[in-house]
């Protein structure tokens, strides 16, 4: 959920991300690229998404919620991301991800 609440992101056992416009709902986008942690930055602009697709794990992508494109794809120094969990910081200029015990924490562009 945006911070504002306006859009709903969501991932589905059929292996695809939506995001919704929560005032109609009408999709704004969909990702057929697997499921997994999702976070939306404060302004609804951008989408974390790390998925997996059957059992092999999909790199963690920042998505460009306006285009539906791919703006970076984002990797782990010692391996690819698992269990994730994301937040971006308040003012959306930063990418906080969280993998057991380990923080990484990336400038969002």
């Amino acid at each position: 959920l945006s911070a504002d609440g306006t859009l709903l992101a969501a991932s589905t056992v059929f292996e695809v991300v939506s995001l919704w416009n929560t005032s109609d709902w009408s999709q704004v986008i969909q990702i057929d690229r697997g499921t997994g942690a999702l976070a939306l930055s404060p302004d609804g602009s951008l989408l974390y998404l790390y998925a997996t697709a059957g059992m092999q794990a999909e790199p963690a992508v920042l998505w460009d919620v306006n285009t539906g494109t791919e703006l970076v794809v984002l990797s782990s120094p010692e391996r690819p991301f698992a269990d994730t969990e994301a937040e971006f910081s308040p003012d959306g200029s930063l990418l906080a991800l969280k993998e057991g015990e380990q923080v990484i924490i990336y400038g969002v562009p």
